[in-house]
């Protein structure tokens, strides 16, 4: 459904492209202007450039001039939100080569590439030493919300949006693109709210670029049916042993240690138990005051 949450497509080509590139001329290229030395770091370009350079579109502007902006513009939804680094102001050139041609641009599954970046960047913060993350966290705020319902904030009014018109005068279609009610989603009237939907619990490698993640709602398929507890569950409990046998459970060294603290302490408990009975029993010799 994240695809539905952003408006992104989910079928498609994969989100793959070169980097053996002259960055200087493709900008020269695809934006029509050479960008500043001081504002390329590697293959990352600064993204106040843009809004400096690209900030309002000229009223006399030709086809190829709108094409640029429009270019700029992507880049920065891309480096500030869908594939956000951790510098937080920067964004990669290998995505405007796959701007070069908006109608192969729109044949791309960039939804399935928000996906993967995410979930590498969900990876890399578990590292100990880790003090950023990027990707699109509107996506794991959204998930939060719905299986955190304490978390979620209070809605006290909703305010009329105006969404305007686009350049022939049409309105602009309404958000959001989709919304969670009592467990199932209602989805707005818009075709792409629907598209890709036979592939949506496909399991399936999300690809983009050099990141390869796999896409597993399979996992998700178990529904808990027994009554709510209001203390922990037992290490051997049934579910528990259940959860352990099909749950990665371990995404560090440190919470590995803790299971297996866990473990140990809970598979004592029975011998200090059987302990206890022996010396307090009439023939060991010990019994209590």
């Amino acid at each position: 459904m994240w695809g539905v949450m952003l408006g992104l497509p989910i079928d498609g080509r994969p989100v793959v492209g070169s980097t053996n590139i002259n960055w200087q001329i493709l900008c020269g290229e695809l934006l029509g202007r050479i960008h500043p030395p001081d504002k390329l770091k590697g293959a990352r370009f600064s993204m106040s450039w843009f809004s400096d350079v690209f900030g309002v579109l000229p009223d006399d502007a030709n086809d190829v001039t709108v094409q640029q902006y429009a270019r700029a513009y992507i880049l920065e939804m891309i480096g500030g939100s869908i594939f956000a680094d951790k510098s937080g102001d920067k964004v990669h050139l290998q995505w405007l080569g796959l701007l070069r041609d908006f109608d192969i641009a729109g044949s791309y599954s960039w939804g399935s590439a928000t996906l993967a970046w995410l979930y590498r960047e969900l990876c890399r913060a578990t590292k100990p030493n880790t003090k950023d993350i990027g990707g699109a966290l509107i996506l794991v705020q959204l998930w939060a919300w719905s299986r955190f319902p304490h978390m979620t904030p209070d809605i006290l009014s909703i305010q009329p949006i105006d969404y305007g018109v686009d350049a022939a005068g049409q309105p602009l279609p309404q958000g959001p693109h989709g919304v969670r009610l009592f467990g199932s989603y209602m989805l707005c009237g818009l075709d792409y709210c629907l598209t890709g939907q036979e592939i949506w619990r496909s399991v399936v490698p999300l690809i983009c670029t050099n990141i390869v993640e796999m896409h597993c709602p399979d996992r998700l398929q178990h529904v808990i049916t027994r009554d709510s507890l209001s203390l922990p569950m037992a290490y051997d409990d049934e579910y528990m042993v259940w959860y352990r046998s099909i749950t990665r459970r371990h995404i560090d060294q440190q919470s590995a240690r803790f299971d297996v603290l866990l473990k140990e302490k809970n598979q004592t408990k029975p011998c200090l138990g059987r302990a206890s009975s022996k010396l307090s029993s009439p023939d060991s010799g010990f019994s209590e005051a």
